[in-house]
């Protein structure tokens, strides 16, 4: 519901329409003897509060609705009705036979394809090793056989050199030259055949084939050991998903599954509520909602313990409308406080107070004296029988007062229907 001060400065007609049939002026500045002076008031000077007043409902700070995680029979509830209970407590049990049993399996298999896996790698790091001692062996012949051939070579060119040199000097035949030349040609063709068989040799063969091997059952190892991993965490997992634990410290209002239930992921289980840290919901008026600071202090009335109010704090306010009773759009704001004796339970009714503005010392009327003109609000301000109407200026509005800025003084009276006649004046 809007405040005065709201429905005051930002709904003026409204006002003009509720008060147009108060304070008429009749002979304004008048002297009528015959007339008797109008019921008035005073002005004086008092301190106003703008207040934000709605009604809400108690609720948890925290509250959840715990669901099952696995499929099973519930074997035992662990915590009463009501019962507190601290964060990662087991709550509920589930029947876990089946998921002991995947877990020893998985513990089995894991076991077994290691050893398996450990087996093909010995058997890759024998034949490895295997390899590396042939294909030594196959090195060491042919870089003998390169370092022969280099060494026949060596000597043919030193000897085709010398026969050169004699064949200027007419010493031997060129059927002879020719011969040492061809004999030198080939020396160096073997050669290079020979060293092109060292290069293969040291490229291909059983020791590439020994290496592929021994990589593949590493790989095999690491694979083995990672999947065993993964399916002993998956079955310990769902293992753990058979105890319902308590995801934070708190109360269990309300069990929904009995002993032997068997339930499925997802199907409720229990209410588990924060009662240490409560909060009030109230639906506050669009018109009040720029009002309200996150911090602001909040005094609040239950209806079962209407002479204890309490302080709260405000904790959120919406920044979005929802539909309230009445298909009104609310702004929805949460107010948090303690209660350290246990009294407020969530479901309980409130009222909240909150002020969100109060001036002191200031000059106020009743909001009944107050009118609305076409050019702002004016007052009819009484003179013994005499009246006259003045233009104010107002500030802050309660349901009962308006604060007066401008066009009043202390002590003067205004026309008020809802104050009590006065005596005519002699």
């Amino acid at each position: 519901m809007p405040s005065p001060l709201a429905t005051l400065t930002r709904r003026p007609v409204l006002l003009g329409l509720a008060l147009a049939g108060l304070g008429a002026v009749v002979g304004l500045g008048a002297w009528q003897p015959w007339r008797k002076a109008p019921p008035s008031v005073l002005v004086e000077r008092r301190t106003l509060q703008d207040v934000v007043e709605v009604s809400g409902v108690v609720a948890a700070a925290r509250a959840v609705t715990l669901k099952a995680e696995a499929t099973g029979q519930v074997k035992d509830r662990l915590v009463p009705e009501n019962g507190r209970v601290k964060a990662g407590a087991p709550l509920l049990r589930l029947d876990d036979t089946q998921a002991r049993l995947q877990l020893e399996t998985a513990l089995a298999n894991a076991e077994t394809a290691a050893r398996q896996a450990a087996t093909q790698l010995d058997g890759a790091s024998a034949s490895r090793e295997e390899a590396h001692h042939g294909q030594g062996i196959t090195l060491g012949s042919l870089e003998e056989r390169v370092r022969k051939i280099r060494l026949q070579r060596e000597f043919l060119e030193r000897e085709t050199g010398r026969i050169q040199a004699l064949l200027a000097e007419g010493g031997v035949t060129a059927q002879a030259a020719e011969q040492q030349r061809q004999q030198l040609t080939q020396a160096r063709l073997d050669e290079s055949l020979a060293r092109q068989e060292l290069a293969r040799a040291r490229l291909e063969g059983p020791v590439i084939a020994a290496e592929n091997a021994y990589a593949a059952a590493r790989t095999a190892v690491a694979n083995a050991a990672r999947q065993g991993q993964a399916a002993v965490a998956v079955a310990r997992d769902n293992m753990a998903r058979t105890t319902l634990r308590a995801p934070f410290t708190g109360t269990v209002t309300d069990w929904l599954v009995e002993p032997g239930a068997w339930v499925t992921p997802g199907t409720p289980l229990a209410q588990l509520q924060d009662l240490d840290a409560l909060k009030v919901e109230l639906p506050v008026d669009e018109l009040d909602v720029p009002k309200l600071r996150v911090g602001g202090e909040v005094q609040l009335t239950f209806d079962a313990y209407p002479d204890a109010p309490t302080t709260g704090t405000i904790a959120m306010v919406s920044r979005a409308s929802v539909t309230g009773s009445g298909n009104v759009q609310v702004f929805p704001v949460e107010v948090r406080f303690t209660d350290a004796e246990g009294r407020i339970k969530p479901g309980m009714s409130a009222d909240a107070r909150i002020v969100v503005r109060e001036v002191r010392d200031v000059l106020a009327v009743p909001v009944g004296a107050v009118r609305r003109k076409v050019d702002g609000f004016a007052v009819t301000v009484v003179t013994g029988r005499a009246t006259e109407e003045r233009t104010i200026t107002p500030g802050i509005t309660t349901l009962e007062q308006v604060e007066v800025t401008q066009g009043l003084t202390a002590g003067e009276r205004v026309e008020y229907a809802g104050a009590a006649s006065p005596s005519p004046r002699p």
